[in-house]
């Protein structure tokens, strides 16, 4: 993926991007190269440690999201997401850097 869509995927701004993944690359976390197709443009690419990282990460990320759930009563849980979803959508535009909604 090209620096430029991962920044909109994240939603993040692309000068935040571009400082933090040279710090990644040397950690080994990710490999930037430069476009066959285009030179002004760098592609990144997770490496199998940085993968195992996002990985080993999962169920971390997942507790912490039913911890941030956990005092809604579980029949309210789905459809306060849902909620949270519509405000992300209807204030997308208007947002510095929108999300790429899919």
């Amino acid at each position: 993926m090209d620096q430029n869509t991962l920044a909109l995927e994240i939603g993040l701004e692309r000068t935040s991007v571009a400082e933090v993944l040279p710090r990644l690359e040397a950690r080994a976390l990710l490999e930037r190269k430069r476009s066959p197709l285009d030179g002004r443009v760098k592609l990144v690419k997770l490496t199998r440690l940085g993968g195992g990282i996002v990985k080993r990460m999962d169920a971390a990320v997942q507790r912490a999201h039913d911890r941030t759930l956990e005092v809604l009563p579980e029949s309210q849980r789905d459809v306060f997401m849902l909620q949270l979803i519509r405000l992300v959508e209807a204030n997308n535009d208007q947002s510095m850097v929108p999300l790429r909604m899919r």
